[in-house]
């Protein structure tokens, strides 16, 4: 018995179901999507798919090979400085994410053919818009899924340790998942302290003006900080960020720059800082 398959469609198909698994996967650890990466890294997943069915791989060999391809398209993605030791974590929710959306949209398929709804286009596979559909849901259940299992899961404080210029800080920091500010330069993540909290660093005494106080600094200490465009509640701002000497998060080493902003929030956390780096 011969079968037809469309290597166009079966190449779109795959390709658009690891996109909306990376996006998924970024939207449920809090990081930025990177859609360039992720639509070069989904292309090679939908590649990957053709050349199994041309040239199977059963057993182990093929187990490897699936492990191996995932795990670059996740360096693809997500490889950058101080991120690579972070890959296999990237990669098992990569995983997770796709077996909880293939099993979602392949039970969803069978329970709408069982009431005889037209989602079937010929034999049994089922039409484009139904395709679209059903992937459309399961991305949706799986981010809320996600989401829940991420407010129920997180760290909600952690210990923010900093130096510069030979003198230190130790502030309580709140793990902030809708922290997404990143230097638009390096797209290093930023950590936000309060202004007040991080003057005991600093050469001078912040204002609220993030120009003005990066004027005032000597030229040598000016080329530490950076102007930090960004999207608040309230609108567009523009604040001060500072690339200390060390940094760390729960006693860990990370790369990332320090913004100085308002916290708010009635507890004792002087810090906002992304959950991304918790990972």
């Amino acid at each position: 018995m011969q079968q037809t398959v469309y290597v166009d469609i079966l190449f779109l198909v795959n390709t658009s179901m690891d996109f909306l698994c990376f996006f998924l996967c970024s939207a449920i650890l809090g990081d930025r999507l990177r859609p360039l990466r992720s639509l070069l890294a989904s292309a090679l997943g939908g590649s990957y798919t053709i050349c199994v069915l041309l040239h199977p791989a059963s057993g182990l060999l093929g187990l490897l090979l699936d492990a191996a391809v995932c795990l670059v398209m996740c360096m693809i993605v997500y490889g950058g400085a101080g991120k690579w030791r972070r890959i296999p974590l990237y990669g098992a929710l990569y995983f997770a994410i796709s077996m909880a959306l293939g099993g979602f949209m392949t039970a969803l398929y069978h329970m709408l053919n069982r009431l005889s709804l037209p989602i079937v286009s010929g034999g049994d596979a089922p039409s484009v818009s139904a395709f679209f559909l059903l992937a459309l849901g399961g991305g949706v259940l799986t981010l809320l899924g996600g989401r829940l299992f991420r407010r129920r899961s997180a760290v909600r404080h952690c210990t923010l340790s900093l130096s510069y210029g030979g003198r230190r800080l130790s502030l309580t920091a709140l793990v902030d998942s809708g922290n997404l500010w990143r230097d638009p330069v390096s797209g290093k993540p930023c950590i936000v302290v309060e202004s007040e909290a991080l003057s005991p660093l600093l050469p001078i005494r912040p204002s609220g003006n993030a120009v003005q106080t990066l004027s005032r600094l000597p030229p040598r200490e000016a080329a530490r900080f950076r102007l930090i465009p960004v999207r608040t509640a309230t609108g567009e701002a523009v604040l001060l960020g500072l690339r200390p000497d060390t940094l760390a998060v729960d006693g860990r080493e990370t790369d990332a720059l320090v913004v100085m902003g308002e916290v708010g929030g009635a507890d004792e956390a002087r810090a906002l800082v992304p959950a991304s780096l918790l990972l």
